[in-house]
Order: C-alpha cells, then sequence, then structure tokens
C-alpha cells in the first residue's frame, strides 16, 4: 500500500538492488538479488516523525539521506538533511540543506561520496567526506553559439561516467555537466545532449516518432513541420512542407528512400523522398486508396523487400503500396480489431510476417 508515500530510491551495487519507501512516518528498506528474488522483505524499517515533512531521499550501501521541509510556503520552503546509517539504524537530523531543493541523488566519484541537489536552474554538488560544496547556475538565456542551452525547471538528475546528466522539463532538455576535482571540486559548463522545444536545428517540437539507421537518426518533427536527420552531429532539414502536414510515421527502406506521413485536407499523404545530389528531394506522393482518400494513419512498417504497410484509422484497414499505388489489403472489422492512433503495425525480420498491436489485441499475419 503506496498511498501515503512520501519518497522512494532504488539503489543497486554489483550483487543487489536496494529499494528505500517512505511511507507515512517509516521508512522501510528492501532487497533483492538481481533476478528479483528475496527470502524476507524488508529487511530493516524505522520510524521516525521527522519522516512526516519528507520528499526527497536517495539511499547508498551505508546510508539513507532523506530531505524534509522545515518551513516556508509551497513557493518557498526552507528543507535539512536526515542521515539514516543502514546498519546502526540512527539517524542524525538538523543539518540545514538548500532551500526549494527540488532533486536529490548519491553518486561515487574519484573514491569519494558526493550528494548532488538542484533548486530550478542551480545544480549543487557537496562531498560528503569534507562538507564542501559546489554549484553552477545554468543560464537561463543560454549560447548557442557555443552550445550552452538554458535550464530553468531540473526534474531530475543522474550520474556516469564523471558527469551529471540533468533533465530540464520546461525546455524539453537532457544535459551533461562535467565534475572536475582539480584544483578543487568544481562544475564545468553544461553542453546539450538532447533538447526539444525550438524551432532551431537540434530541437525539436513534439517530435512524433525516431527512426534509427546505423548511425543516422530520423526525427518527425511533428509540430514544426519538418523532418531533421541527425549523422556525425550534423542536422540536415526536410523543410519543404506545406503548413500543419504535421510529418509523422517516418522509416527508410533499403534504398535508402524515406517515406513518411503528412496531413492534407482530405486525409493523409505518404510522402517518398529519394537521395538526389546529397540530399532528400521529394519523388512521389500517394493520398488515394483505389479511389478514396487515405485516412489517417495509425503506423507504417517497410519489409526486407521495400513494401510499404499503413494501418488506417479512419477506414480501419491495412493499406500497403503496389508500384505507384496504395491497395487496401484488409478491412479489420473482420478480425474484430478496432484502430486507434496508438495502434501499431510492425514488420518481423526474418518470419516474414507482420505484428499488429491495437489496445489489447496482437495480431499476427
Amino acid at each position: 500500500n503506496m498511498s501515503g508515500c512520501k519518497a522512494i530510491d532504488i539503489y543497486f551495487n554489483e550483487n543487489n538492488i536496494f529499494v528505500g519507501v517512505i511511507n507515512n512516518n517509516t521508512f522501510s528498506l528492501y532487497k533483492y538479488s538481481t533476478n528479483l528474488t528475496s527470502s524476507s522483505n524488508p529487511t530493516m524499517t524505522f520510524n521516525s516523525t521527522y519522516f512526516e515533512n519528507s520528499y526527497l531521499m536517495t539511499i547508498s550501501d551505508a546510508n539513507a539521506y532523506i530531505v524534509y521541509k522545515t518551513g516556508g510556503t509551497n513557493d518557498k520552503f526552507t528543507t535539512e538533511l536526515a542521515t539514516l546509517n543502514l546498519s546502526s539504524a540512527s539517524l542524525t537530523f538538523g543539518q540545514t540543506f538548500k532551500v526549494n531543493a527540488k532533486v536529490i541523488d548519491f553518486f561515487e566519484f574519484d573514491k569519494k561520496d558526493y550528494l548532488i541537489t538542484s533548486t530550478d536552474e542551480i545544480l549543487y554538488l557537496q562531498s560528503l567526506s569534507d562538507n564542501t560544496w559546489t554549484d553552477i547556475k545554468i543560464s537561463t538565456e543560454g549560447d548557442i553559439k557555443n552550445s550552452n542551452y538554458p535550464i530553468f525547471e531540473i526534474t531530475d538528475i543522474t550520474f556516469f561516467n564523471n558527469k551529471i546528466y540533468v533533465s530540464d522539463s520546461h525546455f524539453k532538455s537532457i544535459q551533461a555537466v562535467e565534475i572536475s576535482v582539480e584544483p578543487t571540486l568544481n562544475l564545468k559548463s553544461n553542453e546539450i545532449v538532447l533538447a526539444s522545444s525550438g524551432f532551431s536545428k537540434g530541437r525539436f517540437k513534439n517530435p512524433n516518432n525516431v527512426y534509427i539507421q546505423g548511425k543516422t537518426l530520423y526525427v518527425s518533427d511533428t509540430d514544426n513541420n519538418r523532418i531533421q536527420i541527425i549523422e556525425n552531429n550534423n542536422c540536415h532539414i526536410i523543410d519543404d512542407l506545406s503548413a500543419n502536414s504535421r510529418p509523422k510515421c517516418l522509416q527508410t527502406d533499403t534504398k535508402n528512400n524515406l517515406y513518411f506521413v503528412t496531413n492534407n485536407t482530405d486525409g493523409s499523404v505518404l510522402n517518398k523522398y529519394t537521395i538526389l545530389q546529397n540530399e532528400y528531394q521529394k519523388t512521389n506522393s500517394y493520398s488515394l486508396v483505389d479511389s478514396t482518400a487515405l485516412g489517417s494513419i495509425a503506423s507504417l512498417c517497410i519489409t526486407n523487400s521495400d513494401v510499404i504497410y499503413l494501418l488506417d484509422i479512419t477506414n480501419n484497414s491495412i493499406v500497403y503500396l503496389n508500384e505507384n499505388n496504395l491497395v487496401k489489403l484488409k478491412n479489420l472489422d473482420s478480425l474484430d480489431i478496432t484502430l486507434d492512433e496508438n495502434s501499431q503495425i510492425e514488420y518481423v525480420i526474418g518470419l516474414d510476417k507482420l505484428v499488429i498491436k491495437s489496445q489489447e489485441t496482437i495480431t499476427i499475419i
């Protein structure tokens, strides 16, 4: 029963998975082997009235670090940090923590233990060995020329290979901040890893799907009405689409022809782009199934023999491209299948079969 859950964290070491949960005023530690088996859980519990106001927690092999509110309002509140020793089941508390702390995480770096936390655009790093702090304020303006992008609303942080990775819900981005210990502990300026919510190259607005072929990423940048092709840190854009075309369902065939679906006034259009003079150019489009307008498309797949199949929601049918014409393969009413926008069609390599996933049904053809 997690109805009273205040905070939760999951920690991995080489042999075990630990789950720490604060439910109401009780901290509970659950331990599992890597195959998710356990003989007795929870392995320990600890009660404290301080947990009543807790809201953040991170655990390590030795301790659980718990942040609890001590005063203020929802917009600006003060916090303290409690440390629960997991072997002795002893609690130390009262260490002043950051005002408006949003997230917290624990990691080991250079054989020392650290805590990371944040308050909006400021990222803080604390050494647990000597209780020293360092921080970096990541500008809300950003500097696109130098590949520094704004962070405004930090929602999660994690650590890997001496870098702190930060997710930002406001600018829809993931960024990396490098840690340095020479000559003193400090955080270096951030670099973009993935970003969204923008019109410049490498930024997206409500992307519908990503298709990966080798080292090339194809992105349906739906609300920007374009396709972005990212390869070797270079970004190429197909932006000759009409307004409100909202491209989606993107994939390439074995000849590197690019297919994707766009909207038109009557329904949908299947577009074909071919590499001509080292860039993708439009070579064909298909909007009629026999004499009927192609309806709203949920999904697209391409077989090893370069046959294109589409799921037509409007007409509840499977459609395929036969040379230069769209043809209805099957109406799905007879199979008791009702397509919606979340339906998918996939081609199973080797088995030469189509798999349709729709609502609670999986159909193999």
